[in-house]
C-alpha cells in the first residue's frame, strides 16, 4: 500500500504565516486549534486547491451527498497510508461543512435559503503542525511528482520565515443590525415554554441572528476573531460561494480506530473583571442546578445518538460538567465515548448525530420543529458542523457556533441558549448576547 509523501516544515507557534501564503489560492483551508493562544488543541491542518468540490443544495438528499463524498475520497485516495509509527490526523482527504438545514430533508423541515447546505473539497495534500510535539509535516500525495513537492516545500519554508500576515484590505462592516427585536425574543421564549409546560419539549436552543455589510479581506477579520477568542474547534474555510470563519470551542463527534468521543457544551457564564469575580463565577456555574440538568439532558440525547452505531453497553460518560474557561466566557462541558460497530463509517456516524444535540434541544425532532417555527432566519452554518474526514478513516468536526458567513459582502452571525421550563427569558436574551458581544465589538 503506498505511502503519502511526508517532508518536515519549520514548526510555527501559529500557523497564520502558512495559511496567510495561502489565502489567495482557490478553496484555503485552516483548521485551526488556537495555538499558541488557546489552552486547549493541538493539530492545525491547512491545505488549498482541492481536486475537486462537492456541493449540496437543499434539494439534494443529503445521504446521497455523503455518499458522493465517500465515493470521491475513495477514488482519489484509493489503498494511500500514513507512514507506520506516525500519529498525523489528516492524511489528505474531506474538509468541508454541513449547514444546520444540511438534514432537514430526512427531518422533514422545509430550507428557506438558496446557499449550498454543504460543501466538500477533496485535498490531496495538507500541511498539519502538531503544536504538542513542536513539529511540522507537509503531506503529498504518493502520485505527487518530486518537483512539484519540492516547490511547494520551498514556497511554504520561505513564508515561514514571515513574522506577519501578508498585507490585504482592512476588513471593515458598518453597524450590526439584529434579526430579532428584544421583546420578539422575550416573546419566543414564552412560547418555547409553552410547550415545554405542554409536554412537547424538555429543552429548546434559541437564537437570534446579526448581520451587516462589510468591505475587505475575510482574512483580516478571522485574525481578529482568533486574537480575541482563541479556541480550539477553530477553522477559516473560503469556499466559492462564502467564507465561514470559526472560533468554535466546541466539539461534536471525533472517529479514531472506531473509538467516538463527542464533547457537548451547555451551560455558560460570563469572565469576572478581576480573579476573584472570576472565580466566583466559574463557582456559581459548576454548582447551578439549573445548568447542569440542563447539560444532563444533552448528554442523554448524545448517548442515544451514540447507541444507534455503537457496539452494546460501549457508550459512557466519562466526563460530566466540567468546567472550561475562553476569553469571554465559562462552559460547562461534558465527554461520551463509544465503540463504533464494524461496517459504519465515521462520516455515517457523524450523519446519525446530525445536527448536534447541544444547540437543537430535546428531544430533537421536536426541538427543531419549534425553531423552525420561531426563528425568522434560517441558520446557515450556525450550529452545523466544520469537519474533515481523512483518507485513513479518521473523522474530527466542531459545532459551529461562535461562527461567521460572509456572503455577498454580508457579514453574518448568531448567537442563543438553551431555554428549559424555568428560564428567565432576560436572562437568557443576556446570554445569548454574552456568548458573542466580544466577537462582535471587536469585528467593528
Amino acid at each position: 500500500m503506498p505511502e503519502v509523501q511526508l517532508s518536515a516544515l519549520p514548526y510555527l507557534p501559529s500557523s497564520l504565516p502558512f495559511f496567510s501564503e495561502l489565502a489567495d489560492e482557490r478553496v484555503p483551508v485552516w483548521l485551526d486549534s488556537g495555538k499558541p493562544l488557546s489552552d486547549y488543541g493541538r493539530y492545525d491542518i491547512i491545505s488549498a486547491n482541492p481536486v475537486t468540490i462537492l456541493s449540496a443544495t437543499h434539494s439534494s438528499p443529503s445521504a446521497q451527498f455523503l455518499k458522493e463524498v465517500e465515493e470521491s475520497l475513495a477514488h482519489h485516495f484509493t489503498t494511500v497510508s500514513a507512514p507506520p509509527g506516525l500519529d498525523i490526523p489528516f492524511i489528505g482527504g474531506a474538509i468541508g461543512y454541513l449547514n444546520y438545514e444540511f438534514q432537514h430533508d430526512q427531518y422533514k423541515l422545509p430550507c428557506t435559503h438558496n446557499n449550498p447546505v454543504a460543501e466538500v473539497g477533496i485535498y490531496d495534500w495538507a500541511i498539519v503542525q502538531d503544536h504538542h510535539l513542536k513539529q511540522c509535516y507537509l503531506i503529498t500525495h504518493p502520485n505527487w511528482p518530486q518537483q512539484k513537492v519540492q516547490h511547494l516545500h520551498a514556497r511554504l519554508s520561505a513564508s515561514a520565515q514571515a513574522e506577519q500576515a501578508k498585507q490585504r484590505p482592512p476588513f471593515v462592516i458598518d453597524k450590526w443590525n439584529a434579526t430579532t427585536k428584544a421583546q420578539d425574543y422575550l416573546t419566543a421564549i414564552a412560547t418555547i415554554q409553552d410547550y415545554i409546560s405542554a409536554g412537547d419539549a424538555y429543552q429548546v436552543n434559541y437564537s437570534q441572528q446579526f448581520s451587516a455589510n462589510y468591505t475587505g479581506h475575510p482574512l483580516n477579520a478571522y485574525i481578529k476573531m482568533r486574537q480575541a477568542v482563541p479556541s480550539p474547534y477553530s477553522a477559516c474555510l473560503m469556499f466559492p460561494t462564502v467564507n465561514i470563519l470559526s472560533v468554535s470551542p466546541e466539539k461534536f463527534v471525533s472517529v479514531k480506530n472506531n473509538a467516538a468521543i463527542t464533547q457537548p457544551i451547555k451551560g455558560t457564564a460570563a469572565r469576572g473583571d478581576t480573579p476573584k469575580a472570576d472565580e466566583q463565577l466559574a463557582n456559581e456555574l459548576l454548582l447551578s442546578e439549573k445548568n447542569r440538568a440542563e447539560n444532563l439532558m444533552i448528554v442523554d440525547l448524545l448517548r442515544n445518538d451514540f447507541s444507534k452505531n455503537c457496539e452494546p453497553h460501549s457508550v459512557k460518560t466519562t466526563k460530566l460538567f466540567d468546567l472550561e474557561s475562553y476569553a469571554n466566557v465559562h462552559h460547562l462541558v461534558s465527554t461520551v465515548t463509544g465503540k463504533v460497530k464494524t461496517g459504519v463509517s465515521a462520516l455515517n456516524f457523524l450523519s446519525d448525530c446530525f445536527p448536534g444535540g447541544s444547540i437543537t434541544g430535546a428531544p430533537k425532532k421536536r426541538s427543531m420543529e419549534i425553531i423552525n417555527q420561531l426563528e425568522p432566519h434560517a441558520r446557515h452554518i450556525y450550529c452545523g458542523s466544520i469537519f474533515y474526514l481523512s483518507a485513513n478513516g479518521d473523522l474530527d468536526s466542531n459545532i459551529a457556533i461562535r461562527t461567521a458567513l460572509l456572503d455577498n459582502n454580508t457579514i453574518y452571525c448568531c448567537g442563543g441558549g438553551g431555554i428549559v421550563a424555568d428560564s428567565d427569558a432576560s436572562a437568557e436574551f443576556d446570554e445569548s448576547i454574552q456568548k458573542i458581544d466580544k466577537f462582535l465589538a471587536i469585528l467593528k
